[in-house]
């Protein structure tokens, strides 16, 4: 029986095969990689080395990858169009002030990337901050979205897939209070 390529799947084998075409520029770097000059797609010889070289980095695949995911594995996928909902959600929850969740001046500014079932998942999970807003309305989504996206792109985290190394991520946590004080890029590979 020949099962269909699903999405997921299919995302799955990208992520796993083609390594550079989502690599953050920390692992492009790793590998040896100029990142200011380096994009994907432009050369298929360099990007054929480069996959070759990152997945020798990070010892992934070793095993075969599945044909069909589980309910819990498709959660685990995070697709690029709910990458920024989860950098957001990320950011709301490390600004820890319950204000942005509950009252709808601020829960409007979320709307474009967060449904009001989202929100009500967030608030659901019992999270409970008890820090003052400082941030204004219109800050706000830019505000923790990129504090997200400086959570994920920096933190040290690992990704791990059946037991081997998928992804890694540093941890800096105070630059996005002070952007005078603490300048960065923000990128999600």
């Amino acid at each position: 029986m020949i099962l269909p390529l699903t999405a997921d799947i299919r995302y799955l084998h990208q992520l796993a095969w083609r390594p550079a075409q989502f690599a953050h520029p920390l692992w492009l770097a790793a590998a040896g990689m100029n990142t200011a000059s380096y994009h994907y797609g432009r050369s298929v010889v360099m990007d054929r080395a480069l996959n070759t070289r990152l997945n020798r980095l990070r010892h992934f695949p070793q095993q075969p990858l599945p044909a069909v995911l589980s309910q819990q594995q498709q959660y685990q996928i995070v697709k690029p169009e709910r990458l920024s909902a989860r950098c957001l959600a990320l950011g709301l929850v490390y600004l820890q002030c319950d204000d942005y969740l509950r009252l709808r001046r601020y829960r409007q500014q979320l709307s474009p990337l967060l449904s009001e079932s989202d929100i009500q998942q967030l608030m659901g999970m019992g999270y409970r901050g008890h820090l003052p807003a400082r941030l204004s309305p219109a800050q706000l989504l830019t505000t923790a979205l990129r504090l997200g996206k400086a959570l994920l792109t920096t933190s040290v985290v690992t990704v791990w897939y059946g037991g081997h190394c998928v992804s890694r991520y540093r941890l800096y946590r105070d630059h996005f209070l002070c952007p005078k004080r603490y300048p960065c890029q923000l990128m999600v590979g």
